[in-house]
């Protein structure tokens, strides 16, 4: 937490282990495991007036080092 009111957030997603599905016609469309499934985010969040933390700026970068197995 960088003061009071502020905080950072960062952490990686495997996008292969998510999936779309069209309605119509009920179709799952599967995200192949490649270096690119792999995203690094970073989050700047502030606490507002009503006291909820809410995102400032989202920074993504797919195929991150970070993130590799």
């Amino acid at each position: 937490m960088s003061d009071a009111g502020s905080a950072s957030l960062v952490y990686c997603e495997d996008q292969a282990k998510a999936y779309d599905m069209y309605l119509k016609p009920k179709k799952v469309n599967k995200t192949a495991v490649t270096k690119n499934s792999y995203v690094f985010y970073a989050l700047q969040l502030r606490k507002n007036d009503h006291g909820v933390w809410a995102v400032e700026k989202l920074d993504s970068q797919r195929g991150s080092a970070k993130c590799q197995p």
